[in-house]
């Protein structure tokens, strides 16, 4: 909404306004990263900032201050790097942006009765997101268990079968790479 202080959030099925997002000055155009879970809108006032969007409740979780009259920035394409030209300062702010965690690590698998306990450590790099959980998939059978602690225990398994178990963390962002036991 250029020349006013808000963005709007439009229902693309009913092409119907569904909510109006209070940001800075002056807002450019909104760039939202791959995953679709944040929206990046660079704020044109004298001081120059991007407001931070969590898509899923439409509210500005951070605000970063940047160069002098921002204009639409860009994102780079693995979506981890913004880019906003400051056409007042005659700078460019470059602004690094969460991403999925990176993966656990030390996994660790115990036997029990058709069933087997995994344990690992949380990944060194979160992804600049809270983890908000882990998955264990075990290998061959692609049985599952889902856990917010760093132990997890896998039930239905066949006995005198040879497992392996991966283990993905998540945030906000998405799923890490496998680490596999």
């Amino acid at each position: 909404n250029s020349n006013s202080s808000s963005v709007s959030v439009i229902d693309t099925a009913s092409n119907m306004v569904i909510a109006t997002i209070e940001v800075g000055d002056n807002p450019y155009p909104a760039q939202v990263n791959l995953r679709g879970t944040r929206a990046y809108v660079a704020n044109q006032n004298n001081v120059g900032t991007v407001s931070v969007i969590d898509t899923a409740t439409n509210t500005v979780i951070s605000t970063v201050t940047v160069g002098s009259q921002p204009k639409s920035g860009a994102l780079n394409r693995a979506g981890t790097t913004y880019y906003v030209p400051n056409f007042g300062s005659g700078t460019i702010s470059v602004i690094s942006l969460p991403s999925v965690p990176g993966k656990p690590s030390r996994v660790t698998a115990s036997a029990g009765v058709e069933s087997a306990t995994v344990n690992w450590k949380t990944p060194a790099f979160p992804g600049g997101e809270p983890i908000s959980g882990y998955r264990v998939t075990s290998f061959p059978d692609r049985r599952t268990c889902t856990t917010t602690t760093t132990s997890c225990e896998i039930t239905g398994l066949t006995p005198g079968v040879s497992y392996t178990f991966g283990v993905v963390a998540r945030n906000a962002i998405g799923f890490s790479k496998p680490a596999i036991s």
